[in-house]
């Protein structure tokens, strides 16, 4: 398979921010302009390039909150006890776009990845 052409611009407007916050944007199902590119003629390479710096990919956000105490119980022995919150506001990760050229979903973003909000508790008991 060879390269697609280039033509117009292929990104869509807005920031990355507003691809997501815009709910009448759909940009998860249109996070580029399909219409961008075309079938190369046959026989030739496209004239676009491997990677396009003008495609932005979904931003990656989580945050990570943990909780500690360990207490002293006398004798060398000490316990630890340990709350941590993975993914604490549970954004979505969203992947990347698919990029495959001539796939039925390319430029819509249809997974995720990580986990959603996890939540542990961990009691050590050292002696």
């Amino acid at each position: 398979m060879t390269n697609p052409s280039a033509k117009a611009a292929a990104s869509t407007s807005g920031s990355t921010d507003s691809h997501y916050n815009d709910p009448a944007c759909g940009c998860i199902n249109n996070w580029f302009n399909p219409a961008g590119w075309s079938a190369a003629p046959a026989f030739t390479f496209g004239n676009a390039p491997r990677t396009d710096t003008r495609m932005p990919t979904p931003f990656k956000t989580q945050t990570e909150v943990a909780f500690q105490k360990v207490e002293p119980l006398g004798g060398g022995r000490t316990i630890m006890v340990r709350f941590e919150m993975i993914n604490l506001f549970n954004h979505a990760i969203f992947n990347g776009p698919n990029t495959t050229f001539g796939s039925s979903s390319f430029g819509r973003i249809t997974g995720t990845r990580g986990f959603t909000r996890l939540l542990q508790l961990m009691v050590r008991f050292a002696f």
